[in-house]
Protein backbone atom coordinates (compact mmCIF):
# COMPACT_ATOMS: atom_id res chain seq x y z
CA UNK A 1 0.00 0.00 0.00
CA UNK A 2 2.66 2.35 0.78
CA UNK A 3 4.62 1.30 -2.54
CA UNK A 4 1.45 2.39 -4.03
CA UNK A 5 0.97 5.49 -2.08
CA UNK A 6 4.71 6.19 -2.85
CA UNK A 7 4.45 5.48 -6.54
CA UNK A 8 1.25 8.06 -7.19
CA UNK A 9 2.65 10.74 -5.21
CA UNK A 10 6.02 10.51 -5.98
CA UNK A 11 6.33 14.32 -7.21
CA UNK A 12 5.44 15.00 -3.39
CA UNK A 13 7.85 13.14 -1.60
CA UNK A 14 10.78 14.42 -4.23
CA UNK A 15 9.94 18.27 -3.70
CA UNK A 16 8.69 18.19 0.44
CA UNK A 17 8.71 21.98 0.75
CA UNK A 18 6.87 22.46 -2.56
CA UNK A 19 4.34 19.91 -1.52
CA UNK A 20 4.06 21.74 1.65
CA UNK A 21 3.60 25.32 0.69
CA UNK A 22 0.80 23.74 -1.83
CA UNK A 23 -0.70 21.99 1.20
CA UNK A 24 -0.53 25.30 2.88
CA UNK A 25 -2.19 27.25 0.07
CA UNK A 26 -4.96 24.26 0.33
CA UNK A 27 -5.63 24.34 3.92
CA UNK A 28 -5.49 28.12 4.21
CA UNK A 29 -8.55 27.98 1.49
CA UNK A 30 -10.45 24.88 3.22
CA UNK A 31 -9.84 26.89 7.02
CA UNK A 32 -11.35 30.29 5.30
CA UNK A 33 -14.58 28.69 3.90
CA UNK A 34 -14.77 26.38 7.05
CA UNK A 35 -14.83 29.59 8.99
CA UNK A 36 -17.53 31.12 6.95
CA UNK A 37 -19.67 28.11 6.14
CA UNK A 38 -19.90 26.56 9.81
CA UNK A 39 -18.20 29.54 11.62
CA UNK A 40 -21.76 31.38 11.27
CA UNK A 41 -24.11 28.79 12.21
CA UNK A 42 -21.88 27.78 15.21
CA UNK A 43 -21.77 31.45 16.16
CA UNK A 44 -25.48 31.56 15.96
CA UNK A 45 -25.06 28.30 18.16
CA UNK A 46 -23.24 30.02 20.96
CA UNK A 47 -23.23 32.80 20.48
CA UNK A 48 -21.71 35.98 19.15
CA UNK A 49 -19.71 36.16 22.51
CA UNK A 50 -17.65 32.47 21.46
CA UNK A 51 -16.53 33.49 18.37
CA UNK A 52 -13.01 34.32 19.34
CA UNK A 53 -12.60 30.56 20.69
CA UNK A 54 -14.54 28.82 18.09
CA UNK A 55 -11.94 30.57 15.01
CA UNK A 56 -8.89 29.74 17.60
CA UNK A 57 -10.50 25.95 17.76
CA UNK A 58 -10.61 26.05 13.66
CA UNK A 59 -7.27 27.43 12.83
CA UNK A 60 -5.04 25.64 15.61
CA UNK A 61 -6.95 22.04 14.70
CA UNK A 62 -6.27 23.06 10.82
CA UNK A 63 -3.09 23.78 11.68
CA UNK A 64 -1.80 21.14 14.02
CA UNK A 65 -2.93 18.94 11.40
CA UNK A 66 -1.09 20.15 8.71
CA UNK A 67 1.74 20.00 11.20
CA UNK A 68 1.46 15.95 11.35
CA UNK A 69 1.09 16.38 7.41
CA UNK A 70 4.26 18.15 6.64
CA UNK A 71 6.19 15.36 9.40
CA UNK A 72 4.29 12.35 7.93
CA UNK A 73 5.58 13.99 4.20
CA UNK A 74 9.14 14.34 5.93
CA UNK A 75 9.40 10.51 6.47
CA UNK A 76 8.10 9.19 3.41
CA UNK A 77 10.82 11.64 1.55
CA UNK A 78 13.24 10.01 3.37
CA UNK A 79 12.53 6.81 3.30
CA UNK A 80 11.72 7.36 -0.14
CA UNK A 81 14.94 9.17 -1.37
CA UNK A 82 17.23 6.39 0.79
CA UNK A 83 16.04 4.15 -1.93
CA UNK A 84 16.24 6.32 -4.72
CA UNK A 85 20.07 6.65 -3.58
CA UNK A 86 20.05 2.70 -2.68
CA UNK A 87 18.69 1.98 -6.58
CA UNK A 88 21.41 4.49 -8.09
CA UNK A 89 24.32 2.74 -6.46
CA UNK A 90 22.94 -0.33 -7.68
CA UNK A 91 22.53 1.30 -11.12
CA UNK A 92 25.99 2.78 -11.37
CA UNK A 93 27.13 -0.54 -10.69
CA UNK A 94 25.39 -1.94 -13.32
CA UNK A 95 26.58 0.32 -15.28
CA UNK A 96 29.87 -0.13 -14.88
CA UNK A 97 29.50 -4.10 -15.38
CA UNK A 98 28.21 -3.28 -19.03
CA UNK A 99 30.78 -0.80 -19.62
CA UNK A 100 33.47 -3.48 -18.69
CA UNK A 101 31.84 -6.34 -20.71
CA UNK A 102 31.93 -3.74 -23.72
CA UNK A 103 35.72 -2.78 -23.44
CA UNK A 104 36.30 -6.60 -23.10
CA UNK A 105 34.70 -7.53 -25.60
CA UNK A 106 36.36 -5.14 -28.00
CA UNK A 107 39.18 -6.04 -27.34
CA UNK A 108 38.40 -9.59 -27.95
CA UNK A 109 37.19 -8.46 -31.49
CA UNK A 110 40.56 -6.43 -31.93
CA UNK A 111 42.51 -9.78 -30.83
CA UNK A 112 40.39 -11.56 -33.03
CA UNK A 113 40.99 -9.14 -36.08
CA UNK A 114 44.57 -8.91 -35.16
CA UNK A 115 44.93 -12.44 -35.10
CA UNK A 116 43.01 -12.88 -37.86
CA UNK A 117 45.16 -10.51 -40.22
CA UNK A 118 48.36 -12.33 -38.76
CA UNK A 119 47.39 -15.82 -40.11
CA UNK A 120 46.46 -13.72 -43.55
CA UNK A 121 49.99 -12.29 -43.55
CA UNK A 122 52.07 -15.38 -42.90
CA UNK A 123 49.59 -17.46 -45.32
CA UNK A 124 50.51 -14.48 -47.79
CA UNK A 125 53.94 -14.88 -47.16
CA UNK A 126 54.21 -18.41 -47.68
CA UNK A 127 52.46 -18.13 -51.08
CA UNK A 128 54.82 -15.92 -52.38
CA UNK A 129 57.50 -18.04 -51.60
CA UNK A 130 55.68 -20.81 -54.19
CA UNK A 131 55.43 -17.97 -56.63
CA UNK A 132 58.59 -17.84 -59.83
CA UNK A 133 59.67 -14.30 -58.83
CA UNK A 134 63.30 -13.63 -58.26
CA UNK A 135 64.40 -13.11 -55.20
CA UNK A 136 64.45 -9.29 -54.75
CA UNK A 137 61.00 -9.27 -56.38
CA UNK A 138 60.01 -11.88 -53.44
CA UNK A 139 60.85 -8.88 -51.03
CA UNK A 140 59.26 -6.08 -52.37
CA UNK A 141 56.14 -7.68 -52.25
CA UNK A 142 56.51 -9.03 -48.83
CA UNK A 143 57.68 -6.12 -47.43
CA UNK A 144 54.78 -4.19 -49.21
CA UNK A 145 52.64 -7.05 -47.29
CA UNK A 146 54.56 -6.19 -44.07
CA UNK A 147 54.34 -2.09 -43.95
CA UNK A 148 50.37 -2.68 -44.81
CA UNK A 149 49.29 -4.14 -41.23
CA UNK A 150 46.34 -1.97 -40.33
CA UNK A 151 46.90 -2.39 -36.55
CA UNK A 152 50.35 -0.88 -36.67
CA UNK A 153 50.92 2.82 -36.71
CA UNK A 154 53.85 2.42 -39.60
CA UNK A 155 55.09 4.95 -41.82
CA UNK A 156 54.67 3.10 -44.80
CA UNK A 157 58.46 2.87 -44.77
CA UNK A 158 61.16 0.49 -44.67
CA UNK A 159 63.55 -2.07 -45.84
CA UNK A 160 65.05 -5.44 -46.24
CA UNK A 161 69.20 -5.78 -45.58
CA UNK A 162 70.67 -8.90 -46.49
CA UNK A 163 73.99 -9.66 -46.23
CA UNK A 164 76.95 -10.23 -47.88
CA UNK A 165 79.33 -12.28 -46.49
CA UNK A 166 82.45 -12.31 -48.89
CA UNK A 167 82.14 -8.26 -48.88
CA UNK A 168 80.77 -8.60 -44.98
CA UNK A 169 78.60 -5.75 -45.86
CA UNK A 170 74.43 -5.52 -45.66
CA UNK A 171 72.77 -4.53 -49.01
CA UNK A 172 69.96 -3.16 -48.92
CA UNK A 173 67.64 -5.54 -51.37
CA UNK A 174 64.02 -4.26 -51.04
CA UNK A 175 63.08 -0.47 -50.17
CA UNK A 176 59.35 0.77 -49.93
CA UNK A 177 58.95 4.91 -49.24
CA UNK A 178 62.50 6.16 -48.69
CA UNK A 179 63.66 8.74 -50.27
CA UNK A 180 66.60 8.33 -53.42
CA UNK A 181 68.99 9.95 -51.01
CA UNK A 182 68.67 7.40 -48.07
CA UNK A 183 68.62 4.95 -50.30
CA UNK A 184 71.72 5.78 -51.98
CA UNK A 185 73.61 6.41 -48.50
CA UNK A 186 72.51 3.23 -47.40
CA UNK A 187 72.62 1.30 -49.69
CA UNK A 188 75.62 -1.04 -48.37
CA UNK A 189 76.59 -0.60 -44.83
CA UNK A 190 79.44 -2.66 -42.86
CA UNK A 191 77.45 -5.29 -40.80
CA UNK A 192 79.65 -4.19 -37.23
CA UNK A 193 79.21 -0.52 -37.85
CA UNK A 194 75.56 0.14 -38.23
CA UNK A 195 72.31 -0.54 -36.07
CA UNK A 196 71.49 -2.77 -38.76
CA UNK A 197 74.65 -4.92 -38.33
CA UNK A 198 74.36 -4.90 -34.57
CA UNK A 199 71.03 -6.02 -34.56
CA UNK A 200 71.59 -9.19 -36.52
CA UNK A 201 74.54 -9.69 -34.61
CA UNK A 202 72.11 -9.86 -31.17
CA UNK A 203 69.75 -12.00 -33.11
CA UNK A 204 67.23 -9.76 -31.36
CA UNK A 205 64.73 -7.16 -32.01
CA UNK A 206 65.59 -3.61 -31.95
CA UNK A 207 63.18 -0.73 -31.38
CA UNK A 208 65.74 2.47 -31.86
CA UNK A 209 65.14 6.46 -32.07
CA UNK A 210 68.97 7.28 -31.78
CA UNK A 211 69.35 6.73 -35.65
CA UNK A 212 67.99 10.39 -36.49
CA UNK A 213 70.46 13.01 -36.53
CA UNK A 214 73.02 10.41 -38.50
CA UNK A 215 70.47 9.76 -41.04
CA UNK A 216 69.83 13.72 -40.86
CA UNK A 217 73.10 14.60 -41.86
CA UNK A 218 73.41 11.58 -44.20
CA UNK A 219 70.65 11.76 -46.37
CA UNK A 220 69.01 15.95 -45.15
CA UNK A 221 65.91 14.67 -44.39
CA UNK A 222 63.89 14.02 -41.51
CA UNK A 223 60.78 11.38 -42.15
CA UNK A 224 60.74 9.39 -39.81
CA UNK A 225 60.79 8.56 -35.87
CA UNK A 226 61.33 4.98 -34.89
CA UNK A 227 63.23 2.28 -36.21
CA UNK A 228 62.14 -1.66 -36.05
CA UNK A 229 65.07 -3.68 -36.20
CA UNK A 230 64.45 -7.51 -36.35
CA UNK A 231 67.37 -10.07 -37.45
CA UNK A 232 66.57 -12.51 -40.29
CA UNK A 233 68.23 -15.82 -38.95
CA UNK A 234 68.43 -19.26 -40.62
CA UNK A 235 69.67 -21.42 -37.69
CA UNK A 236 73.55 -20.25 -37.14
CA UNK A 237 73.72 -18.13 -40.72
CA UNK A 238 72.98 -14.44 -40.38
CA UNK A 239 71.23 -13.79 -43.58
CA UNK A 240 70.04 -9.82 -43.27
CA UNK A 241 68.14 -6.96 -41.21
CA UNK A 242 63.84 -6.22 -41.30
CA UNK A 243 63.95 -2.29 -41.12
CA UNK A 244 60.58 -1.25 -40.16
CA UNK A 245 60.07 3.01 -39.63
CA UNK A 246 56.91 3.29 -36.88
CA UNK A 247 55.76 6.46 -35.71
CA UNK A 248 56.63 7.45 -32.77
CA UNK A 249 53.24 6.84 -30.54
CA UNK A 250 53.66 3.35 -31.48
CA UNK A 251 55.56 0.79 -29.07
CA UNK A 252 55.82 -2.27 -30.15
CA UNK A 253 54.95 -5.20 -27.74
CA UNK A 254 55.92 -8.38 -26.50
CA UNK A 255 52.85 -9.66 -28.71
CA UNK A 256 53.93 -7.83 -31.30
CA UNK A 257 57.86 -8.71 -31.19
CA UNK A 258 56.44 -12.20 -31.24
CA UNK A 259 54.57 -12.30 -34.49
CA UNK A 260 57.29 -9.86 -35.90
CA UNK A 261 59.88 -12.65 -35.03
CA UNK A 262 57.55 -15.23 -37.31
CA UNK A 263 58.12 -12.89 -40.02
CA UNK A 264 61.39 -12.99 -39.81
CA UNK A 265 61.71 -16.72 -39.78
CA UNK A 266 59.82 -17.29 -42.67
CA UNK A 267 61.30 -14.57 -44.24
CA UNK A 268 64.68 -16.84 -43.53
CA UNK A 269 62.97 -19.65 -44.70
CA UNK A 270 62.00 -18.06 -48.28
CA UNK A 271 65.26 -16.35 -48.70
CA UNK A 272 67.34 -19.87 -47.59
CA UNK A 273 64.81 -22.02 -50.25
CA UNK A 274 65.44 -19.28 -52.82
CA UNK A 275 69.28 -19.24 -52.23
CA UNK A 276 69.19 -23.11 -52.42
CA UNK A 277 67.27 -23.31 -55.44
CA UNK A 278 69.50 -20.25 -57.34
CA UNK A 279 72.45 -23.18 -56.51
CA UNK A 280 70.65 -25.93 -57.13
CA UNK A 281 69.67 -24.78 -60.94
CA UNK A 282 73.32 -23.58 -60.83
CA UNK A 283 74.42 -27.07 -60.61
CA UNK A 284 71.63 -28.34 -62.94
CA UNK A 285 73.13 -25.62 -65.46
CA UNK A 286 76.28 -27.03 -65.16
CA UNK A 287 75.80 -30.35 -65.39
CA UNK A 288 73.62 -29.33 -68.37
CA UNK A 289 76.32 -28.18 -70.09
CA UNK A 290 78.53 -31.04 -69.13
CA UNK A 291 76.14 -33.09 -70.29
CA UNK A 292 75.92 -31.46 -73.57
CA UNK A 293 79.64 -31.35 -74.44
CA UNK A 294 79.97 -35.30 -73.71
CA UNK A 295 77.04 -35.80 -76.37
CA UNK A 296 78.41 -33.96 -78.48
CA UNK A 297 81.97 -35.56 -78.25
CA UNK A 298 80.04 -38.74 -78.67
CA UNK A 299 77.89 -37.25 -82.21
CA UNK A 300 81.68 -36.02 -83.01
CA UNK A 301 83.23 -39.28 -82.31
CA UNK A 302 80.49 -41.04 -85.19
CA UNK A 303 81.03 -38.57 -87.68
CA UNK A 304 84.73 -38.49 -87.37
CA UNK A 305 84.07 -42.37 -88.70
CA UNK A 306 81.92 -41.62 -91.60
CA UNK A 307 82.64 -38.00 -93.43
CA UNK A 308 79.60 -38.17 -95.49
CA UNK A 309 77.27 -38.29 -92.78
CA UNK A 310 79.00 -35.39 -91.23
CA UNK A 311 76.26 -32.95 -89.75
CA UNK A 312 73.50 -35.46 -89.95
CA UNK A 313 72.99 -35.93 -86.57
CA UNK A 314 72.44 -31.85 -85.38
CA UNK A 315 70.58 -31.53 -88.69
CA UNK A 316 67.84 -34.17 -87.90
CA UNK A 317 68.22 -32.85 -84.06
CA UNK A 318 67.13 -29.80 -85.33
CA UNK A 319 64.62 -31.02 -87.49
CA UNK A 320 63.05 -32.95 -84.66
CA UNK A 321 63.22 -30.13 -82.34
CA UNK A 322 61.06 -27.54 -84.63
CA UNK A 323 58.69 -30.55 -85.42
CA UNK A 324 57.75 -31.33 -81.84
CA UNK A 325 57.75 -27.64 -81.09
CA UNK A 326 55.17 -27.14 -83.70
CA UNK A 327 53.57 -30.34 -82.11
CA UNK A 328 53.01 -28.47 -79.01
CA UNK A 329 54.41 -31.25 -76.85
CA UNK A 330 55.70 -30.36 -73.63
CA UNK A 331 59.23 -28.32 -72.81
CA UNK A 332 60.69 -31.83 -71.87
CA UNK A 333 59.75 -34.15 -74.72
CA UNK A 334 60.95 -31.00 -76.85
CA UNK A 335 64.64 -31.41 -74.86
CA UNK A 336 64.21 -35.03 -75.03
CA UNK A 337 63.87 -35.27 -78.94
CA UNK A 338 66.71 -32.59 -79.26
CA UNK A 339 69.29 -34.33 -76.99
CA UNK A 340 68.11 -38.00 -78.73
CA UNK A 341 68.51 -36.23 -82.23
CA UNK A 342 72.21 -35.66 -81.61
CA UNK A 343 73.61 -38.84 -80.99
CA UNK A 344 70.71 -41.23 -82.75
CA UNK A 345 73.35 -42.74 -84.63
CA UNK A 346 75.84 -43.72 -81.58
CA UNK A 347 75.15 -47.33 -82.57
CA UNK A 348 76.94 -47.01 -85.76
CA UNK A 349 80.13 -46.68 -83.77
CA UNK A 350 79.99 -50.55 -84.22
CA UNK A 351 79.55 -50.85 -87.84
CA UNK A 352 83.19 -50.60 -89.76
CA UNK A 353 83.65 -47.16 -91.01
CA UNK A 354 84.49 -49.04 -94.89
CA UNK A 355 80.89 -50.17 -94.59
CA UNK A 356 79.60 -46.54 -93.99
CA UNK A 357 81.47 -44.79 -96.46
CA UNK A 358 81.00 -47.66 -99.14
CA UNK A 359 80.21 -45.65 -102.39
CA UNK A 360 78.29 -48.49 -104.41
CA UNK A 361 75.21 -50.66 -103.05
CA UNK A 362 75.09 -52.23 -99.81
CA UNK A 363 74.63 -56.11 -99.06
CA UNK A 364 72.25 -57.92 -97.12
CA UNK A 365 74.73 -58.79 -95.20
CA UNK A 366 76.04 -55.47 -94.52
CA UNK A 367 72.87 -54.08 -94.60
CA UNK A 368 71.38 -55.66 -91.83
CA UNK A 369 75.13 -54.99 -89.47
CA UNK A 370 74.06 -51.46 -90.76
CA UNK A 371 69.97 -52.24 -88.80
CA UNK A 372 71.85 -53.06 -85.11
CA UNK A 373 72.90 -49.54 -84.63
CA UNK A 374 69.73 -48.75 -82.41
CA UNK A 375 70.34 -51.29 -80.15
CA UNK A 376 74.32 -50.93 -80.08
CA UNK A 377 72.89 -47.12 -79.66
CA UNK A 378 70.61 -47.59 -76.83
CA UNK A 379 73.68 -50.47 -74.90
CA UNK A 380 75.49 -47.51 -74.79
CA UNK A 381 73.06 -45.15 -74.08
CA UNK A 382 71.20 -47.05 -71.45
CA UNK A 383 73.72 -47.09 -68.82
CA UNK A 384 73.72 -42.87 -68.45
CA UNK A 385 70.93 -42.02 -66.31
CA UNK A 386 69.42 -39.13 -68.30
CA UNK A 387 66.63 -37.03 -67.79
CA UNK A 388 64.91 -38.11 -70.62
CA UNK A 389 64.14 -41.43 -71.82
CA UNK A 390 67.26 -40.56 -74.80
CA UNK A 391 68.19 -44.88 -74.94
CA UNK A 392 64.53 -46.09 -75.78
CA UNK A 393 63.76 -42.64 -78.22
CA UNK A 394 67.40 -43.92 -79.85
CA UNK A 395 66.12 -47.30 -79.60
CA UNK A 396 63.14 -46.80 -81.43
CA UNK A 397 64.01 -44.01 -83.92
CA UNK A 398 63.70 -46.64 -86.76
CA UNK A 399 60.49 -48.43 -85.51
CA UNK A 400 57.45 -47.92 -88.13
CA UNK A 401 53.13 -47.40 -87.29
CA UNK A 402 52.54 -50.86 -89.05
CA UNK A 403 55.87 -52.79 -87.54
CA UNK A 404 57.33 -53.10 -90.45
CA UNK A 405 60.09 -51.43 -88.59
CA UNK A 406 63.35 -52.71 -86.62
CA UNK A 407 64.54 -53.81 -84.57
CA UNK A 408 61.27 -54.42 -82.31
CA UNK A 409 58.92 -54.38 -84.91
CA UNK A 410 56.82 -52.02 -82.49
CA UNK A 411 53.54 -50.32 -83.78
CA UNK A 412 51.24 -47.36 -83.46
CA UNK A 413 51.07 -45.89 -79.38
CA UNK A 414 54.05 -48.35 -78.86
CA UNK A 415 56.14 -46.11 -79.97
CA UNK A 416 57.18 -43.43 -77.88
CA UNK A 417 55.93 -40.32 -79.40
CA UNK A 418 59.58 -38.38 -79.70
CA UNK A 419 60.83 -41.53 -81.26
CA UNK A 420 58.46 -41.19 -84.07
CA UNK A 421 59.32 -37.65 -84.25
CA UNK A 422 62.56 -38.52 -84.93
CA UNK A 423 62.40 -40.94 -87.49
CA UNK A 424 60.37 -38.66 -89.85
CA UNK A 425 63.25 -36.08 -89.42
CA UNK A 426 65.68 -38.75 -89.91
CA UNK A 427 64.25 -39.74 -93.27
CA UNK A 428 63.64 -36.37 -94.37
CA UNK A 429 67.24 -35.44 -93.56
CA UNK A 430 68.28 -38.82 -94.92
CA UNK A 431 66.45 -38.37 -98.28
CA UNK A 432 67.57 -34.78 -98.98
CA UNK A 433 71.16 -35.49 -98.25
CA UNK A 434 73.74 -36.75 -100.26
CA UNK A 435 75.19 -40.45 -99.53
CA UNK A 436 78.11 -42.38 -100.68
CA UNK A 437 76.34 -44.89 -102.89
CA UNK A 438 73.09 -42.16 -104.23
CA UNK A 439 73.04 -38.75 -105.18
CA UNK A 440 70.42 -36.36 -102.83
CA UNK A 441 67.01 -36.64 -103.59
CA UNK A 442 65.84 -33.56 -102.58
CA UNK A 443 63.47 -31.95 -100.02
CA UNK A 444 60.72 -32.36 -102.66
CA UNK A 445 60.93 -36.16 -102.77
CA UNK A 446 61.22 -36.38 -99.25
CA UNK A 447 57.81 -34.44 -98.76
CA UNK A 448 56.24 -37.09 -100.97
CA UNK A 449 57.41 -40.38 -99.25
CA UNK A 450 56.24 -39.26 -95.59
CA UNK A 451 53.11 -37.94 -97.32
CA UNK A 452 52.22 -41.22 -99.19
CA UNK A 453 52.65 -42.92 -96.09
CA UNK A 454 51.25 -40.63 -93.71
CA UNK A 455 49.62 -42.88 -91.25
CA UNK A 456 50.79 -46.33 -92.46
CA UNK A 457 54.58 -45.56 -91.79
CA UNK A 458 54.30 -42.37 -89.73
CA UNK A 459 52.99 -40.46 -87.61
CA UNK A 460 49.43 -38.34 -89.12
CA UNK A 461 50.61 -35.59 -86.32
CA UNK A 462 54.20 -35.59 -87.10
CA UNK A 463 54.09 -35.91 -90.81
CA UNK A 464 51.62 -32.51 -90.68
CA UNK A 465 53.96 -30.25 -88.38
CA UNK A 466 57.11 -31.29 -90.85
CA UNK A 467 54.88 -30.33 -93.95
CA UNK A 468 53.73 -26.83 -92.68
CA UNK A 469 57.11 -26.47 -91.35
CA UNK A 470 59.08 -26.75 -95.10
CA UNK A 471 55.87 -25.20 -97.24
CA UNK A 472 54.09 -22.67 -94.90
CA UNK A 473 57.75 -21.30 -92.58
CA UNK A 474 60.34 -22.10 -94.58
CA UNK A 475 62.08 -24.38 -92.54
CA UNK A 476 65.66 -24.96 -94.62
CA UNK A 477 68.79 -27.17 -93.64
CA UNK A 478 71.99 -25.20 -92.49
CA UNK A 479 75.25 -26.53 -93.19
CA UNK A 480 78.66 -25.44 -91.64
CA UNK A 481 81.64 -24.89 -93.89
CA UNK A 482 82.77 -28.24 -93.31
CA UNK A 483 79.90 -29.91 -93.96
CA UNK A 484 79.33 -28.42 -97.74
CA UNK A 485 81.85 -30.61 -99.57
CA UNK A 486 80.22 -33.67 -98.81
CA UNK A 487 77.20 -32.33 -99.92
CA UNK A 488 77.96 -30.90 -103.53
Amino acid sequence: MIRSFRKKFNLFFQFPTISFILLTSIALALAYTIQKKVGNEVFLLFGNGHAGKINIIIWGGIGLSFVFIYIYIQVLFRSTSHGLVLRSEENVELLNQVKKQLSERTEMEEELKRNYQIQTLLSSLLRVSLTNMTLDEQLDEILDQIISITWLDMTSKGCIYLFDPEQEVLVMNAYMGLPDSLIKSFQKNSDNLCLCGQTMGSGKGRLSDKVKKRHIVKSGEHFFNVHYYLPIIHGKDRLGVLNLLLSGTHLINDKEDEFFHSVADVLAGIIEQRRTDDKLNQTVSTLRTALGGTIHAMAMTVESRDPYTAGHQRRVSNLARAIATEMGLSHDQIEGTRIAGIVHDLGKISVPSEILSKPGAISTIEHMLINTHPQKGFEILNSINFPWPIAQIVLQHHERLDGSGYPAGLTKDNILIEARVLSVADVVEAMASHRPYRPSRGIQLAMEEITENRGTLYDTRVVDACMKLFLNKGFKFDLLPNEERFQA
